[in-house]
């Protein structure tokens, strides 16, 4: 799934604004989810905080949701909570340091 041109951004200018962006995705929205297995009820929200750092731009990322997914022993839905983050650095190649 391509993404809308809604969700193309440029991290350089937000990074240089310090901007945080917002997105609350429900299971349609999140195909590779999906295919996972993940069931309706879905809910995903992401905060991406753009920034630099030693000259780099930097996005600050954070997932956390509710993932409902079929019990392996009774085939129920089951909640699975999701809070994960990381930080990615933006390079223009992957040969940069």
């Amino acid at each position: 799934m391509s993404p809308a041109p809604a969700d193309l951004v440029n991290a350089v200018e937000l990074a240089g604004r310090a901007a945080t962006l917002e997105r609350h995705l429900q299971l349609a929205q999140l195909p590779r989810l999906a295919e996972a297995g993940a069931l309706d009820g879905t809910q995903v929200g992401a905060q991406l905080e753009f920034g630099r750092f030693d000259g780099c731009t930097t996005i600050k990322v954070r997932v956390e949701g509710e993932v409902f997914l079929a019990c392996q022993r009774c085939l129920k839905p089951c909640a699975c909570e999701l809070d994960e983050s990381a930080t990615l650095a933006v390079v223009a190649r992957d040969t940069d340091e």
